[in-house]
This record gives C-alpha cells, structure tokens and sequence, in this order.
C-alpha cells in the first residue's frame, strides 16, 4: 500500500482552510454595509460578520473559544455567532441562502 499525501482527511482540511480564506477574504469594506442571516445579536455592520455554527459538544465549546479569541483581538471587527440544532441548521441554511441572505461564514460537516 502506498503512502498517498492527498488522502480524503488532508483533502477535506485543504477544502475547509480554502472555505475559511475565501469567507475572511469576503470580509472587505466593498460591499454591502448590512448584515445578511437575520442573526439577532448583530454582525455586518461595523466590519464584523456573521457565523453560523451547530449547537451542543463537542465543537460547540471550542468555536466559541476561537470566536471569543478573535473578537478580544478585533474590537472593531466582531463576529457575532448564533448555534442552531442539527436539522434546524440544515434547513435555516438552505432558506437563507436561497434568498440570498446568509452569514458571512457558515461552519460545515467535515
């Protein structure tokens, strides 16, 4: 059996940090100054953004770890995160897009 450096683990990782460059890449001061996803504690304005993410451990806790970290080291550029159950998420994400109204970033199964 040989050694594949691209196995499906290094792919998806590669996809993820891809998604997650092109998401802060979005994050420009170009564009529209209103935040899309309907998210009720804010993000958008200000130079923040929005962030989806699903609810309960054990990824919940460390997102929201990271999420803090930035916005302690970005005062004027908040991400506001709002955590949905699994087959709410699912169908809040296809509803909000469809109408072209979806966060800045959305986090994924992997």
């Amino acid at each position: 059996m040989t050694n594949n450096p691209l196995s499906r683990r290094n792919f998806m990782g590669l996809a993820a940090g891809a998604a997650g460059a092109a998401a802060l890449a979005a994050c420009g001061s170009d564009g529209p100054s209103t935040s899309g996803g309907g998210s009720t504690s804010g993000g958008g304005a200000g130079g923040g953004a929005s962030y989806w993410s699903l609810s309960g451990p054990p990824g919940e806790p460390v997102r929201k770890a990271s999420v803090k970290r930035f916005n302690d080291a970005n005062p004027d550029a908040k991400i506001a995160e709002t955590y949905y159950q699994n087959d709410a998420y699912k169908q809040k994400i296809k509803t909000s897009i469809g109408a072209g109204q979806g966060p800045t970033m959305i986090w994924g199964w992997g």
